[in-house]
């Protein structure tokens, strides 16, 4: 399994999983943070880094973007790239570093399970909760191509 971490989760908690990673495989999964697909430039899209991400074998992101939900072109390359997307809630923001690490660290199970069992393209919403067993799916509904509606002839 291979989970890019994106730029919204700071580098001190890519850098606490993947030392955690590598002690005995604590987390079963090959972690990369998503800066080495965008060469280290901030860019307007995350559409590009993306792409590269899967084409690379990637299969899973974490993002801490949760604007990233509502973007339609962002939310077509993931789901075009046949990936598995974790979103933490929106009240992540509000924690500090050190309880964002410990939350991930506790849901990271959860996580693996819900990769392993889910199909590609869908998103999930890691709650901000000790407490629970279970990811909210927040896949997007598959969007009508805009255009005329089909008309009945009589």
């Amino acid at each position: 399994m291979k989970i890019a971490l994106d730029e919204h989760i700071g580098e001190a908690i890519v850098g606490a999983l993947m030392a955690l990673s590598g002690e005995d495989k604590m987390l079963r999964a090959e972690l990369i943070s998503a800066r080495k697909y965008s060469g280290g430039i901030k860019a307007l899209s995350d559409v590009s880094w993306i792409e590269k991400f899967s084409a690379n074998g990637g299969n899973i992101i974490i993002s801490g973007d949760a604007r990233m939900r509502g973007k339609l072109h962002e939310q077509k390359a993931l789901t075009d790239a046949k990936l598995i997307v974790f979103f933490p809630a929106r009240r992540w923001n509000n924690l500090k570093v050190h309880a964002k690490t410990a939350m991930l660290i506790k849901w990271w199970p959860f996580i693996l399970e819900t990769a392993q069992n889910s199909q590609a393209g869908k998103f999930y919403e890691i709650p901000i909760s000790w407490n629970g067993a279970a990811l909210k799916e927040v896949t997007p509904p598959k969007r009508r191509k805009p255009g005329r509606k089909k008309v009945q002839a009589i």
